[in-house]
């Protein structure tokens, strides 16, 4: 049968010249979509045998990506890009890229976020190019991200996170401030290992490929925060915590931090603590190293230290000028 349902979703199959492909037609879609998708996954098989590249559309690349694991604010994006990359070819990415770039900022969307979802279409293009050879030309690196200068860290005190946590009107929220500032964690890791999708071992927990970076990941848990990890998962869902979070901060007069300070909190502890940056790097995530640069000024004792050492050096030279 050339297009079939498997639960709610429809598939389309095709068998030719000894091979056999089964895509499926995705979520949401319909028989007459299954069975447009098989026209032209017979087409493109057709075009194989004679020796043609088939052209592929960027949905398709998205798909294929997505199959591949990626993690759930990936997948968020690639769904803010839908109306802009159906039925659109994969060699035109970089053009599509142009569109979403230009009309989302006139939207008035976050650059950041906009960087963000270009980012997934970028390493979608270059990934079809370089490892599924589905692209003869690298149209990936055509895609030109718009600059981000909004860039903001803020630095919090022991002090400050516990009295965050304990202004929280909800007391298990309060417990995942903790735990946030004291592993790093990013907002969406945070919920997945209180739902479960995660393995703690040896005061150790490890995240499956699908976070931010698409790596896998191990974060070292504190004593300070080791019983609350023991205990989840907690009654904690994103909305409680946004809510929960917003009155916090109000309630400490901290209106203007966000969530994901406490992650930067956590690497400007690591920092000062004279932790080296290629452990920050990795105890981060951070895919790389420039990224874990950002809090090097944090560091910079050792700069004190080198003046501190030259002015001495010079000292008993300067005192012999004078004796003589």
């Amino acid at each position: 049968m050339p297009v079939f349902r498997k639960g709610s979703v429809w598939y389309a199959r095709v068998e030719l010249g000894g091979r056999r492909v089964e895509r499926s037609a995705g979520k949401g879609a319909k028989r007459q979509d299954a069975v447009r998708l098989e026209t032209k996954i017979r087409q493109d098989l057709i075009k194989s045998r004679l020796g043609e590249k088939p052209e592929f559309t960027i949905a398709e690349a998205m798909s294929a990506h997505i199959d591949e694991g990626v993690a759930k604010d990936t997948i968020g994006h690639i769904r803010a890009m839908l109306p802009y990359i159906e039925g659109r070819l994969l060699k035109d990415a970089h053009i599509v890229a142009r569109e979403i770039r230009v009309d989302m900022l006139a939207k008035g969307l976050a650059p950041a976020t906009v960087v963000r979802r270009l980012a997934v279409l970028r390493a979608v293009a270059n990934k079809a190019y370089k490892e599924w050879e589905w692209l003869d030309d690298p149209v990936g690196q055509r895609i030109k991200m718009p600059k981000v200068q909004n860039e903001r860290h803020v630095y919090l005190e022991p002090a400050q996170v516990r009295g965050l946590a304990e202004a929280c009107p909800h007391p298990d929220v309060g417990k995942m401030i903790l735990v946030a500032a004291y592993t790093g964690l990013r907002k969406g890791e945070l919920l997945r290992v209180n739902e479960g999708e995660a393995v703690c071992r040896d005061g150790l927990l490890m995240l499956d490929a699908k976070t931010k970076t698409g790596k896998p990941r191990v974060i070292p848990v504190p004593e300070e925060v080791e019983a609350i990890v023991a205990k989840m998962p907690l009654p904690v869902s994103a909305q409680i915590l946004k809510t929960n979070w917003q009155k916090a901060t109000m309630a400490c007069g901290m209106k203007d931090v966000r969530w994901h300070d406490l992650r930067h909190t956590y690497a400007s502890w690591l920092v000062q603590a004279k932790v080296p940056l290629r452990t920050v790097q990795e105890l981060m995530g951070h895919t790389t190293m420039a990224m874990t640069q950002r809090y090097s000024h944090l560091a910079d004792d050792h700069l004190r230290e080198a003046v501190e050492m030259m002015r001495r050096s010079q000292t008993p030279v300067q005192n012999r000028g004078r004796s003589a």
